[in-house]
């Protein structure tokens, strides 16, 4: 034990799990209720949650709501119990925010800025800038727009037309890994050391640097969503 490190993933997953159970509607809530499933429920954790994230949220869901435990299911065919979110719920679903994650923005290593307004930010967001020069670099270096496919970015967030989609977090972060110039906004969980987290307005959300409550876009949303028809039998959605 007195050799073993908890790596920046793990630190950020635990940092969030903290997070998330000190908020008003927690990850934890009561543990009893007039509703019982009776059997081990299925929860499909969607492409918008970095995997370590949703892992971590489904250990802590063992006992909750009348549910005894939990098993992650790979898509939406099976027609799964719950659904875990950083965008919105499919039709047949109630849903309910069960925290708030900082928007981070990511850039490759490579990318030799290291602050940005946010004037700045939304005109490499919008295809304004296209080349980090623009903003101070010493060399050109174009610009490559990521985005993640599902993921409910604040409304004040507009995207090029030729920004590349990726299907879950965890690609989005090897793709910006792999492509010099490239930035993405993500949830502060999906970051790490092997990409740039580039402050705006000197806030840095994955360094603990700023106040992230000035950030300069607003939170990501994490919502739960439960199957109408086990809410119908009783399910508390509010306590999930």
């Amino acid at each position: 034990m007195a050799n073993m490190k908890l790596s920046r993933r793990e630190l950020l997953v635990s940092a969030a799990g903290a997070t998330l159970a000190s908020c008003e509607q927690t990850v934890v809530p009561q543990r009893t209720g007039p509703f019982t499933l009776g059997r081990t429920g299925t929860i499909y954790i969607d492409g918008t949650v970095p995997l370590a994230l949703g892992r971590a949220i489904v250990q802590r869901m063992n006992g909750v709501a009348g549910i005894p435990d939990v098993t992650s299911v790979p898509s939406l065919k099976s027609s799964p119990d719950l659904i875990l979110t950083f965008g919105k719920l499919p039709p047949g679903y109630t849903d309910t925010s069960i925290g708030t994650s900082p928007v981070t923005a990511i850039t490759h290593l490579r990318v030799p800025i290291d602050s940005i307004t946010t004037a700045q930010a939304r005109a490499l967001l919008n295809g304004t800038i296209t080349d980090w020069s623009t903003l101070g670099g010493p060399y050109s270096l174009p610009v490559h727009l990521f985005a993640l496919q599902g993921l409910a970015l604040p409304p004040s967030v507009l995207l090029a037309n030729n920004v590349h989609s990726v299907q879950t977090a965890d690609a989005l972060l090897s793709a910006v890994r792999s492509q010099a110039g490239s930035i993405a906004l993500v949830p502060v969980e999906l970051a790490d050391w092997s990409v740039r987290n580039l402050g705006i307005d000197g806030v840095y959300p994955a360094q603990g640097r700023g106040d992230a409550r000035q950030a300069s876009f607003a939170s990501l949303a994490l919502r739960i969503g439960a199957a109408n028809k086990l809410v119908e039998r009783g399910l508390n959605i509010h306590s999930l």
